[in-house]
């Protein structure tokens, strides 16, 4: 990609990369100088025969005795065209004064649906989300393009609706002082999709698809210290399946794992809040994360857990006093300070637990 003055080039090159827009001037005087021939070529759009099949390169000699150089400015604008819509990534050229779409290859546009004669001279605001019409390139996002260029993450949307994910890479070129800005739009979607995946590898616990232990401890660690920054309480609960082993013993280990994603799935759809963590703590233990919660609330949410499990009515024969699956919820609640630790929190989660289970299980211990 040219970046920066262009001042300094060659005539020929600069009048080349001018070509690549087609909406952008051509000098007159070099324009003029041409025969009328030259002039009428300069003038004509080319669209490459994507087929392969007798394509000819625009610019490509057809005489036996080798290349001739190029004889006018059109073919060098057709070749440019036809080069550019050869790349697979998106190019745009943008007004950075008003946000409007000067030009765009075949991949920019056919992309996103459109054909070119709709995109070229519409706003940014046509392909990107939550962009402001009445907003400049430089204003839209403060993006800070440059000669220098600079590289982010953004949506594209299809004509259809659909959000593609895209890298960019802007940067902002001079030339015959006026600005212009290139950008190159490269569809991420199949990183995206890795990415998600490698997250879901790393913090989430394959069985029941809740948090794993690992993701859980982070998350407490870092709660724990944006609670001390704020003086906010933090609550925790431990959550244990009462006689699970008894449960596996009865149904099967197969079972066992379904009964645990059906829990697990209650305990996620029992959640109010984007911040509050739900993780399989190990084996049929679970604990939840519940930021800027004081122990009466907490206290709350686990007796509303430990009501809609029961209330699944899973069976589980041969208990005492039980004929479904039921929990026992332990409950802690502190305001983090420099000489504790987010282990202190879960040790009384754990002994709250404890109670719970010594008292009869199916009940709530703080």
């Amino acid at each position: 990609m040219i970046s920066g003055s262009l001042d300094q080039r060659p005539l020929d090159a600069r009048i080349g990369i001018i070509g690549v827009t087609g909406n952008l001037n051509l000098s007159n005087r070099d324009f003029n100088s041409r025969s009328p021939g030259a002039q009428t070529a300069a003038a004509t759009d080319v669209t490459a025969d994507t087929s392969g099949v007798g394509e000819s390169v625009p610019g490509q000699s057809t005489d036996p005795k080798g290349p001739n150089p190029w004889q006018s400015i059109g073919e060098q604008q057709a070749l440019f065209r036809y080069l550019l819509d050869q790349i697979n990534d998106g190019i745009f050229i943008i007004d950075p004064d008003t946000g409007t779409i000067l030009d765009a290859n075949r991949a920019a546009y056919q992309r996103l649906g459109y054909a070119r004669e709709d995109l070229v001279g519409s706003h940014l605001s046509t392909i990107t989300v939550n962009t402001d019409k009445n907003m400049s390139l430089g204003q839209i996002a403060k993006k800070g393009v440059s000669a220098n260029g600079v590289i982010y993450e953004e949506y594209h949307q299809h004509r259809n609706g659909r959000r593609i994910p895209m890298e960019i890479n802007s940067r902002l070129i001079e030339l015959d002082s006026r600005s212009y800005v290139v950008a190159i739009a490269r569809d991420i979607t199949d990183r995206k999709q890795l990415e998600e995946e490698l997250r879901q590898l790393t913090t989430e616990d394959s069985l029941t698809r809740v948090f794993n232990r690992r993701f859980f401890d982070e998350s407490l660690e870092q709660e724990w210290r944006r609670m001390m920054r704020m003086q906010r309480p933090i609550s925790m609960l431990m959550i244990d399946v009462d006689h699970f082993k008894h449960y596996n013993d009865t149904y099967g280990h197969i079972a066992g794992d379904v009964c645990l994603r059906q829990i697990a799935g209650e305990l996620m759809r029992q959640m109010r809040r984007a911040g509050d963590i739900v993780a399989r703590y190990g084996g049929e233990e679970f604990a939840v994360i519940l930021p800027e919660t004081d122990d009466a609330t907490a206290r709350a949410l686990a007796e509303t857990l430990r009501q809609s499990v029961e209330a699944l009515s899973l069976e589980h024969i041969g208990v005492p006093d039980e004929s479904v699956v039921t929990l026992s919820i332990g409950v802690a609640t502190l305001v983090p300070t420099a000489s504790q630790s987010a282990i202190r929190l879960v040790s009384l989660a754990d002994k709250a637990l404890y109670r719970a289970k010594a008292g009869g299980r199916n009940q709530i211990k703080s």
